[in-house]
This record gives structure tokens, C-alpha cells and sequence, in this order.
């Protein structure tokens, strides 16, 4: 007897593969989802995208401001920005809007995605209080990042 998997694994391991395909395709880097717990740090930059359908809720990327910066580099052939700034919070946005776009696509059909916000873990997006959030760790290029679906209310 064979059992199906269940929605919610479906939806982690197609998550897990759209993070590691844009991250991939993007910016030429190698992802592997690990086990870590999630913490709040002071200086994380959070990007999210806020969807509206046949799923509601909110998909969010949370990494350190290093390797935010890093990303940035490598997303616009560049030499990194030292600090963060606008370039970093508009490179941080697209890259959640096109693991958004793509769970759209596979997951939630003919739903619609917002412009994406960024803003520092301090400043936290009302969406990640949420107790029903899932959060993957990721390892990429001797750092950690995570992203977040959290359903809607």
C-alpha cells in the first residue's frame, strides 16, 4: 500500500525547489535546505510578497545584511555594496518576488502577488507573528537564510 504525501510536505519540497532553482539560475549558487531552528537576530533584512487566491498568505526571504549584500553582488555582477542600501533592498524584494511568482505558478494558480516589501527583522512584517508560519533554513555559501509561507489569518 502506497501513501500519498501529504499537501503540506508537497508544498515544502516544491518550495525547497523553486528557492534552489532561482537561487541557481540567479546568482549561480547551490542551496541545501538544513535543520535550524529559527531565531530572531537583530539586522536581518526581510522581503516579502503578500498573496491573494486560491492561496492567501505571505511568502517572505530573511537573511543577514552581509549576505544580503553578497547576493546583491552576485545578482548584479558586481562587486558587493558594503552596506545595505537601496540597490540591496530592491535585489533582496526581486528575488522573493520570483520564488513568489513561482510558487504561484506551481502552487497556488491564478492567485495574485503584491509589490514586494523590505525591511529589517526589527521592524517585523505583521505576517510573521503568525504561529502557523513554516520556515526553511537554507545553506548557501557559508551562510543561512529562510524563507517563510505564512497562510493568512
Amino acid at each position: 500500500m502506497t501513501t500519498q504525501p501529504t499537501t503540506c510536505s508537497v508544498e515544502v519540497n516544491e518550495l525547497q525547489q523553486i528557492v534552489a532553482s532561482v537561487f541557481q539560475l540567479m546568482m549561480g549558487l547551490d542551496v541545501e535546505p538544513i535543520e535550524l531552528p529559527w531565531s530572531p537576530e537583530p539586522g536581518r533584512l526581510a522581503a516579502a510578497i503578500d498573496m491573494k487566491g486560491s492561496w492567501n498568505g505571505a511568502i517572505m526571504l530573511e537573511t543577514s545584511s552581509s549576505h544580503a549584500c553578497r547576493l546583491t553582488g552576485l545578482f548584479l555582477a558586481m562587486d558587493p555594496p558594503c552596506e545595505v542600501d537601496a540597490e540591496v533592498h530592491d535585489v533582496l524584494g526581486e528575488i522573493t518576488n520570483m520564488i513568489g511568482g513561482n510558487y504561484k505558478c506551481a502552487l497556488a494558480p491564478g492567485a495574485t502577488i503584491s509589490i514586494p516589501s523590505v525591511t529589517t527583522a526589527g521592524d517585523r512584517l505583521p505576517s510573521l507573528s503568525s504561529q502557523n508560519a513554516s520556515r526553511l533554513a537554507f545553506s548557501c555559501a557559508d551562510d543561512v537564510f529562510w524563507v517563510v509561507r505564512v497562510p493568512a489569518a
